[in-house]
């Protein structure tokens, strides 16, 4: 499950097809390595005709039209596939690369949507939650995260799955959801990075600024010093009146800062330091990459300390 997004048709070079002798599929490797996508898809198309159901020549296949963008027949022959095998995790797992590789989540929800409805196993659920959040289907994101969290044994899952919950949560300001979540997180055994910086965010907005820090130490001392973990210290220091610790923090990652809340947050701590036109900047970004209700409410939350 921790590698259930990875692509299937990327690596290549690593499979040994059991063929011993050469075949069309042999060849449309080799044209592959050599970059003649042309011959390639001609060789692969000539395989499959004798050998319809092997599946990494159909693998290949799906790489090979994105190469040369055609997205909407790589998604028509993936809707036979998915169909005709549902059993077959892969041409799910295919859709979802499919997507992240071309950016066309609008095209892989409306054939998940079908999909998932007809078949819902794990990871048709799986595939289709990040899907229909990364198209903005909220709601049915959320419901699918709902059914991979009730539905799995893996630990890591359960947790990528409350992660994304508590995301959609926080856009709606759902607090009795966001406690539910916090609650069903301290069941998970592993420490899921992601979710226990979530976590981390929600202590400081419900000021346990003490529970807030102990996690953050915890993630530093695994060695993690992501840019978006310093913003959170860096906001927690604020919170504790550390005005100067907050602002040197934060100066370190400058660079990286990104998001409608971190913006707002970098304008707050900025213009307690006394930066003020590096205030207004942060502010304005903040302002232009709001998007949730949540974003508008913090904005309008702070707006008096730029327009008064």
């Amino acid at each position: 499950m921790n590698n259930i997004f990875n692509s299937f048709f990327f690596n290549l070079k690593h499979y040994k097809h059991p063929q011993k002798k050469p075949t069309k599929l042999d060849q449309a490797r080799r044209f592959y390595k050599k970059g003649n996508i042309s011959a390639a898809y001609t060789a692969i198309k000539s395989y499959l005709a004798t050998r319809p159901l092997d599946i990494y020549a159909r693998l290949m296949l799906i790489h090979v039209l994105q190469l040369n963008e055609q997205y909407a027949y790589a998604y028509q022959l993936l809707t036979i596939w998915s169909k005709s095998e549902p059993d077959n995790h892969i041409w799910y797992q295919s859709i979802h690369s499919m997507a992240h590789a071309t950016g066309t989540w609008g095209t892989a929800y409306t054939l998940m949507s079908e999909l998932v409805y007809t078949h819902p196993s794990l990871i048709a659920h799986h595939c289709m939650a990040e899907i229909a959040f990364k198209s903005k289907h909220y709601s049915q994101a959320n419901a699918c995260w709902q059914k991979v969290y009730d539905q799995s044994n893996d630990e890591y899952t359960k947790a990528y799955a409350l992660y994304y919950q508590g995301i959609h949560a926080l856009s709606l300001k759902e607090s009795k959801k966001l406690e539910e979540i916090i609650i069903k997180s301290k069941n998970i055994a592993i420490k899921f990075t992601p979710l226990e910086h979530f976590k981390a965010q929600y202590y400081i907005n419900k000021k346990q600024l003490k529970q807030a820090d102990y996690i953050l130490k915890n993630i530093s001392a695994s060695g993690n010093s992501e840019p978006t973990i310093q913003a959170t210290k860096s906001w927690l220091l604020y919170k504790e009146h550390k005005y100067k610790q907050a602002f040197q923090v934060l100066k370190s990652i400058n660079p990286y800062i990104q998001g409608c809340i971190p913006c707002v947050r970098a304008a707050c701590i900025y213009h307690k330091a006394g930066q003020i036109n590096a205030a207004r900047d942060f502010f304005v970004r903040a302002q232009a990459s709001a998007r949730s209700s949540y974003d508008h409410h913090k904005i309008a939350q702070h707006a008096h300390l730029f327009y008064s």
